[in-house]
């Protein structure tokens, strides 16, 4: 039995590899992205993504938009990134308040822990 699976699992492997090749084969970004900016227009993170957006605009071939979503302290664009389809093309912007206000606020509109996924992080 031993050997019969030293001969199977290259074989499924190879398969396997094979068919990750197509799988890489998508194209992204295929249309806009957007950047959603729980805070207020004109702060310090919306003029550091408005300085950002036209380079990264031009290396990805696609128009990237910000979308400032202020108020309920950085609830209400962070729900609605938690909403969006999980495709890479609604991106959402977070600071410490995505992290206390699961213990300073009652009831959120979505799981920190579950309805998001880090793209990037800050050095320390």
């Amino acid at each position: 039995m031993i050997l019969t699976l030293r001969r199977a699992v290259p074989a499924l492997l190879s398969v396997a590899f094979i068919h990750a090749g197509f799988a890489a084969a998508q194209n992204y970004p295929n249309r806009s992205i957007r950047i959603v900016i729980p805070f207020a227009p004109g702060g310090a993170t919306d003029v550091v993504f408005r300085m950002l957006t036209p380079p990264l605009s031009q290396h990805l071939g696609q128009q990237v938009v910000i979308d400032n979503r202020p108020g309920g302290a950085a609830t209400i664009g962070m729900d609605l990134v938690s909403k969006a389809a999980p495709d890479g093309y609604t991106l959402g912007v977070a600071n410490v308040s995505l992290g206390v206000n699961p213990f300073i606020l009652s009831k959120l509109p979505y799981d920190t822990a579950k309805d998001f996924v880090p793209v990037s992080r800050s050095r320390p």
